[in-house]
């Protein structure tokens, strides 16, 4: 898609793989995992993983190597 034609432009900071068992609090919270009611983020973050993935073998047990990509919005300039 040419960029003046989408909605949103994302600017990559940096790309990086890791193990899933190495998540942080962070980690989780920049998944999407808002808060509990306690300070435990890794768990609802593993069942959220388990909800997605069991069925195709990358369950939380099997700690695969996943793809960790960091990136910010880019304001659009109009011109």
């Amino acid at each position: 898609m040419p960029r003046e034609a989408s909605r949103i432009t994302l600017e990559i900071d940096e790309i990086r793989v890791k193990r899933i068992w190495d998540i942080t609090t962070a980690d989780a919270k920049a998944e999407g995992i808002t808060e509990t009611q306690d300070v435990d983020y890794i768990s609802p973050f593993v069942g959220l993983w388990n909800s997605i993935y069991l069925k195709q073998g990358l369950d939380w047990e099997a700690n695969p190597w996943v793809w960790v990509v960091e990136f910010h919005g880019v304001e659009k300039v109009q011109g």
